[in-house]
């Protein structure tokens, strides 16, 4: 029998950025930042397009969600990077979506073409293996138009692999010049990014056992 999960599997604040579209007419296409505790990424998804609903908008492209604290950049000064701290502490102390401001359509440059996403995904195995495992954890690149295409084709790459994704810790649009601590780390994962933006294919990074799992 599986174990539901090996990460501690409390809530944690996920940043979502998406574009959105009014229902009724009276606003503005837009792009809005959410801060929302969530226990993984689909869960942060299907939160943060309930509470759009709320306002009478809907989302049209979900352009990142990730956890807040294991964001790849830093914020231009101390003011912005305070700003989204206390809006992430709000997110959390009230258990709600909390939203930054909306901006017009016309005040936001989106990506004209496919961008590579890094996925961060647990999965079982659908099968009995030799030695005995029962799941673990993948980074897998792809190349995609927004979270959700990277959602749809990483999880078609993971079930042909004879694995069921459950609990999806990422999805992040990534340079290939990303800053890493470790060198070889980072000479591995642009050889990954060079091969997903050349093929178009789900490109497969390191791959943890549970009983081997280290986090980096």
């Amino acid at each position: 029998m599986h174990n539901e999960t090996h990460l501690n599997m409390d809530k944690e604040v996920y940043w979502v950025e998406v574009e959105y579209v009014s229902r009724t007419g009276d606003t503005k296409p837009g792009v809005v930042y959410a801060f929302v505790p969530a226990s993984d990424a689909i869960e942060a998804y299907q939160a943060v397009n309930e509470a759009l609903s709320h306002r009478e908008l809907r989302a049209t492209n979900w352009l990142l969600i990730e956890p807040y604290q294991d964001k790849l950049f830093l914020w231009d000064d101390d003011e912005q990077e305070a700003h989204y701290e206390r809006l992430c502490e709000l997110a959390m102390a009230n258990d709600e979506c909390v939203f930054d401001d909306f901006y017009d359509q016309d005040e936001f440059e989106r990506p004209e073409e496919e961008e590579i996403y890094w996925a961060f995904v647990e999965f079982r195995y659908l099968y009995e293996i030799e030695p005995p495992a029962q799941g673990g954890f993948a980074n897998i690149l792809v190349k995609a138009w927004d979270a959700p295409d990277a959602y749809r084709k990483v999880q078609k790459a993971v079930l042909t692999e004879d694995l069921e994704p459950f609990h999806w810790l990422r999805f992040t649009p990534v340079s290939r010049d990303q800053d890493w601590e470790k060198e070889d780390v980072a000479e591995r994962f642009q050889h990954l990014w060079d091969c997903a933006e050349s093929s178009g294919a789900c490109q497969w990074g390191v791959v943890y056992n549970y009983e081997t799992y280290v986090d980096e």
